[in-house]
């Protein structure tokens, strides 16, 4: 298991929060072995987000074997920037991870 986020501010982090994941799960990759990463919804988008590079596009231009998926719930609801309801993948994937009914997670801020 590799943890590739942060959210304390100590040290300060980079102006890139996706450039400092992607670089974090590069560190500390065993590339011999296959490796999940689950980021969340925007970090894993393989177009920019406000002009920026996120965290999949990072990691795509490092990883020569690099896929891109996405989990689906089949019902629920999930948190992105507010309460919605779950749907199916608005984007062109490699691969889609089914999964059962989505609850919002409770993040516990730093």
């Amino acid at each position: 298991m590799i943890l590739f986020d942060r959210l304390d501010k100590i040290p300060p982090l980079p102006a890139s929060r996706d450039e400092a994941m992607a670089v974090r799960l590069l560190a500390n990759l065993r590339r011999d072995l296959p490796t999940l990463a689950v980021p969340g919804f925007y970090h894993a988008a393989m177009e920019p987000n406000g002009g920026a590079a996120s965290m999949a596009m990072h990691l795509a231009d490092s990883l020569p074997r690099f896929a891109h998926g996405v989990l689906e719930f089949s019902e629920g609801r999930c948190q992105l920037s507010g309460e919605h309801p779950v749907g199916p993948p608005d984007r062109r994937v490699d691969a889609v991870f089914r999964l059962g009914r989505a609850t919002p997670a409770t993040v516990r801020r730093v």
